[in-house]
């Protein structure tokens, strides 16, 4: 009993002595391994507390290490249990407490970080946070600094442009002691540039159908991911149709099969191709269609001066809209024919080199001037619809498709001013076929010509001396235009308005007065004649002295000699008057010379003039083709 007992104790001081022994160890061991953790060494903690201000680090001491919030980029993330890297700052044995700092650890491991892509010519990320004197200051986890030299391979003419973009560098220099880094942007491009060379080299040439992925899509083509090396499909490459936006036949995304058409090796710019990889319709255009075949297109787009039609897919031709109708009088092809219709054009003319045809819609019905020439004759009458009216004369359509001038001096016997004085659009008019000129293609036409001609009337009934009643229609600065009962027109000239001088036509007549006149001219041949008022009072003076002098024949001979004498003042008057209306007859003459030769002028001019409106609408119209 006494023996088993004894044994107990021993047994229990013995188990009591182990325990003591491994609490020895464990802080023997826990001193030990503490030695290690030298002030500037990094090492791993976990959070075990967050405070307000603090977060306490457990790296395996006696005392947890207190960070600053500060420290860490997002705060409010932190969790209990987050293992944290932190730099042992210092270690106060005595009294177990230990001095970490997260930012600290952080900049050495980016600094090493640093270093060894410096060491391996590595490229590495960075994003230029602000402007310095010389260049920019670029975060690449530390601080570092790019010359504005290293931007780019070329000048930059704005800086300011890449503040605030992410960009890949190499970095030229580093300088621990004073936390100093160089970086280049320039030897990151020119390493890329000789990679991409070396790879378009060995599998990108002019020829090459490669495949590729859209990998973005602008409204001037595509940018095509060759593997690591992107190529540029123009949208006027995309297809051998019109194209408004490549996102019409292409996606983000989707695999294309591309052919290259072009590299610029001082940039390495790729151009690509997608129609390349189809038949060229032009060239089934040239083996199946000639010029003046009739085929079916489809309106592609309208402009002012025609239409675009697709005559087989891929091949597009303009039908000019002096080809649209044989109307001329046309304003815009919508009035026509709309986008999308489906029509029968012509084919006017091919170049298939330079990927141009010209199409005609008029054509497919048929010439109506060739169905005018069959059918009318110079001297016909037809009637006709007026399409346009312009200062010299009205156009009148005499059959569908081809109209004729009816010049403003073949529209009425009279003088007029303008021809919508007489005629208006949309009005039927009959007119007499004067002219036809098949080579150009135009029609003289005359109105007047079916109207009586009162000039025949004047050639019979009508001689120099006789009175007329005539109406003031217009009045000049030296002369009153007036026109007879029967329509002929005619002149007063100022100095034949009164036997007294005459300042102003406007003091003697007005428009709209009825006046008895003196017919003093006819030139019948060319189509004039004069009156003058004066010419009458002078005839009816004469009467008055004729009459005076055979009363004075049976009078006395006081009363004679004194009527002789008021004879001879009136002849002296007479004489003077005589002289006068000489002198006036010589400037009438002259005026009227004058006259004639300004007629003249003004009918040439007006001869010319129409000569060179035809001429610049014909221009116009081969302008536009």
């Amino acid at each position: 009993m006494n023996e088993e007992k004894k044994n107990n104790n021993e047994e229990v001081k013995k188990d009591i002595a182990e325990e003591n022994l491994e609490e020895m160890d464990m802080e023997k061991l826990y001193e030990e391994s503490f030695r290690n953790l030298q002030p500037g060494s990094i090492v791993d903690g976990t959070v075990v507390k967050i405070k307000s201000n603090d977060v306490l680090i457990d790296v395996g001491y006696k005392a947890e290490g207190a960070v600053s919030k500060k420290e860490f980029d997002n705060p409010n993330e932190i969790e209990v249990g987050d293992k944290v890297r932190v730099l042992l700052q210092s270690v106060d044995a005595s009294e177990g407490l230990i001095s970490v700092s997260k930012r600290k650890a952080d900049y050495v491991e980016k600094w090493e970080n640093l270093k060894e892509a410096y060491n391996k010519n590595d490229s590495v990320d960075g994003y230029i946070k602000k402007r310095v004197k010389g260049g920019f200051i670029v975060s690449l986890g530390i601080p570092a600094f790019l010359p504005a030299s290293h931007l780019d391979l070329k000048l930059v003419k704005n800086l300011n442009d890449y503040v605030g973009k992410k960009i890949k560098v190499k970095i030229l220099k580093m300088n621990k002691s004073r936390k100093n880094i160089v970086v280049s942007r320039k030897e990151h491009l020119k390493e890329k540039k000789k990679k991409q060379k070396e790879k378009i080299d060995n599998k990108i040439y002019v020829g090459a159908v490669l495949k590729g992925r859209v990998k973005n899509l602008t409204d001037f083509g595509a940018f095509i991911d060759l593997g690591g090396v992107d190529g540029l499909l123009h949208i006027n490459d995309i297809s051998w149709k019109k194209v408004s936006h490549p996102s019409d036949i292409l996606s983000e995304g989707e695999e294309v099969k591309v052919k290259v058409t072009y590299i610029e090796e001082e940039s390495n710019k790729i151009s690509l191709s997608l129609k390349e990889l189809e038949e060229n319709p032009w060239d089934k255009l040239e083996k199946d269609y000639s010029k003046g075949d009739i085929v079916e297109g489809k309106v592609i787009s309208i402009v002012q001066y025609g239409a675009f039609v697709e005559i087989i897919p891929g091949v597009e031709g303009l039908a000019h809209i002096s080809e649209m109708t044989w109307d001329q009088n046309i304003n815009h092809p919508s009035e026509i024919i709309e986008e999308g219709e489906k029509i029968d054009v012509k084919i006017l003319d091919m170049d298939v080199k330079n990927r141009k045809i010209s199409l005609g819609i008029k054509q497919v019905k048929g010439d109506p001037w060739e169905k005018f020439v069959e059918d009318y004759s110079e001297g016909d009458v037809i009637e006709g619809e007026i399409k346009n009216i312009t200062n010299f004369g009205a156009f009148v359509e005499v059959i569908n498709g081809v109209e004729g001038l009816l010049h403003i001096s073949d529209i009425s016997w009279e003088r007029i001013d303008k021809p919508e004085d007489v005629l208006q659009i949309g009005e039927d008019v009959k007119v007499k076929i004067l002219n036809i000129n098949e080579k150009e293609r135009k029609i003289a036409l005359g109105r007047k010509q079916l109207l009586e001609d009162p000039w025949d009337e004047m050639k019979d009934k009508y001689k120099v001396g006789d009175k007329v009643e005539v109406e003031v229609i217009k009045t000049t600065k030296n002369n009153a235009i007036v026109k007879m009962e029967n329509g002929v027109q005619g002149f007063i000239a100022i100095s034949q308005l009164d036997t007294d001088r005459v300042e102003n036509v406007d003091d003697v007549v007005n428009v709209g007065d009825k006046i008895e006149t003196k017919i003093i001219k006819i030139n019948k041949k060319a189509r004039k004649v004069d009156f003058s008022i004066k010419a009458l009072q002078e005839e009816e003076e004469e009467k008055a002295i004729k009459k005076v002098k055979e009363e004075a024949k049976s009078g006395s001979k006081v009363q004679l000699k004194d009527k002789i004498k008021k004879q001879q003042e009136i002849d002296e008057e007479e004489k003077e008057d005589k002289e006068a209306v000489e002198s006036e007859k010589n400037e009438e003459k002259d005026k009227e010379e004058e006259e004639e030769k300004e007629d003249k002028e003004a009918a040439e001019s007006e001869e010319n003039e129409e000569k060179d409106e035809e001429a610049e609408e014909e221009k116009e119209e081969k302008k536009d083709e």
